[in-house]
């Protein structure tokens, strides 16, 4: 066993002697090169422009070559090094050091070759992006995911790792969607932004994405009639455009983990709603004080602004109501006074007409679709600042319930996204393969990513490197465990007694 051991660290240390003395080879190179075109300095201007071009080939190839060499051992190392792992916990459980090494050394990750990333850099989801003032490295974003972590309200520090795992430099998160007031909560263990306390929680995240040099936008919501009295305050009824009822085909997840239906809600009084646009501008500033960088108004998913821009829910007969234009002036409204406070850079929307969860239908959700985007439009030619980025849902966000078709879905979406003046973010069930093809076909600029974001928190690196992913496991979406499903899934070549299968599959 020893002497097994022993093979693999001495390979290693033969491999890492290899790269140094390839690097110094490297310098040696560099450094003939540059005293053989000091002399054709004093050449006339036509042979020395040609002496700089051969220069310029030579030391190209040579730089090629090197490359090359440096990288055969660089995987030699990550073999090396994952042989090692898998022998550990192999023995660990209870196999020979003879099996563990002969059955585990021939797996390994195939990587791409530098050449390859160079040419990713360029091009899809690794191309670099300029949203507004802010320089994308990437076009890989964190979609905004509930996953009821924040007892009581407020974030954790398990908040802080688990944001703070998926962040990498240049690279846009979205947070979960954050109740704006105590009476839009409708998940148990959310994390609000209405109080001091909340903030100065958030303000642990948000430093350890800044720390990594991503920025972080918190998404801002009010989720209307899809809650229950139990979450609302003194037990009252929730609040909507519409004393409609979820039916009960659809459930709410109750805090001790059962799930019951939705609660009748009450239409909102006209005079009221004034007050509901200034909890999300209140939300919008304190956001900003807990360092975020920008939010996103969650006009999706069948949520309170949601419930106004739908006809097949808003019944009002006010000025909120009846007309596709009178549906989109609540959204248009809390869009003002978000972007007076905060400035329109920092400020985005997501919508989803052709979305029916919780039964939020429209008759005709293109034209929704093209009023909301005329509208946000012609707001930005009139203050001459463009908005942060439009985030769009996919039909097929939900695939078991609707009922759209490949064609009429790419039609609708490409639609949208030709209509709208600024940067266009798609999100609903991508692979990696679907978000090459997007940005490179030009059908959105940013992706956003999900649940394969939740069990991947490096999923940049396996995308570049086109790795296997870890698959999530539903169950532990919302549960409130700090670590099992939320931080403990593991990152590609990690050590642990626990990642034995994930090892052997990314391996193999």
């Amino acid at each position: 066993m020893k002497r097994a051991m022993q093979e693999l660290l001495d390979g290693l240390e033969d491999a890492k002697d290899r790269i140094t003395n390839m690097n110094d080879k490297i310098h040696e190179d560099f450094a003939i090169g540059l005293n053989a075109a000091i002399g054709p300095l004093q050449m006339k201007d036509e042979a020395l422009e040609a002496s700089i071009e051969a220069l310029k080939l030579d030391v190209q190839e040579k730089d090629n070559t090197h490359q090359a060499e440096i990288e055969a051992p660089k995987v030699e190392i990550q073999e090396l090094k994952t042989k090692l792992v898998l022998c550990k916990n192999s023995i660990a459980n209870g196999a020979t050091a003879n099996d563990a090494y002969t059955v585990q050394a021939a797996p390994r990750i195939e990587v791409l070759k530098p050449k390859d990333f160079k040419e990713l850099a360029m091009t899809g989801l690794f191309s670099a992006y300029k949203m507004g003032k802010f320089n994308l490295s990437h076009r890989v974003v964190l979609a905004p995911m509930t996953r009821c972590r924040a007892l009581n309200g407020v974030p954790q520090p398990a908040l802080s790792e688990y944001y703070g795992q998926r962040s990498t430099e240049g690279g846009l998160l979205i947070t979960e969607a954050t109740p704006i007031t105590q009476e839009g909560i409708g998940f148990p263990h959310v994390p609000g932004i209405y109080t001091e306390e909340q903030i100065e929680a958030w303000k642990k995240v948000v430093d350890a994405v800044h720390a990594k040099g991503g920025p972080i936008f918190r998404q801002l919501w009010h989720v209307g009639r899809a809650s229950h009295k139990i979450y609302q305050p003194g037990g009252c009824a929730p609040i909507s455009s519409t004393s409609l009822s979820i039916s009960e085909n659809w459930k709410i997840l109750m805090p001790d983990g059962t799930q019951d239906n939705f609660s009748k809600p009450r239409a909102l009084e006209t005079s009221e709603i004034p007050k509901i646009v200034e909890r999300f501008r209140r939300a919008a500033i304190n956001s900003i004080r807990a360092g975020f960088d920008g939010i996103e108004l969650h006009a999706a998913h069948g949520y309170l602004i949601d419930q106004f821009l739908k006809d097949g829910i808003n019944d009002r007969i006010d000025k909120y109501g009846g007309s596709i234009e009178n549906r989109c002036r609540f959204l248009m409204e809390i869009i003002r006074v978000t972007v007076a406070a905060i400035g329109g850079d920092r400020v985005a929307i997501r919508i989803s007409p052709a979305i029916n969860l919780f039964e939020a239908m429209d008759s005709d959700p293109l034209n929704l679709g093209l009023t909301v985007i005329e509208q946000l439009n012609s707001f930005q030619a009139d203050t001459g600042s463009k908005l942060a980025y439009l985030h769009v849902t996919r039909p097929r966000f939900m695939p078991s319930r609707e009922q759209v078709s490949e064609n009429e879905e790419a039609k609708l979406m490409q639609t949208l996204r030709r209509a709208y003046h600024g940067t266009f973010m798609s999100s609903g069930g991508f692979t990696r393969e679907l978000g090459m093809k997007a940005v490179t076909d030009s059908d959105a600029d940013p992706i956003s990513y999900g649940r394969i974001f939740i069990s991947n928190p490096d999923l940049v690196y396996g995308f570049k490197i086109n790795a296997p992913l870890n698959e999530y496991v539903r169950e532990t979406f919302y549960s409130h465990d700090p670590v099992v499903g939320y931080t403990d899934y593991p990152f590609l070549g990690q050590e642990g007694s626990d990642k034995d299968s994930y090892m052997t599959k990314v391996c193999s």
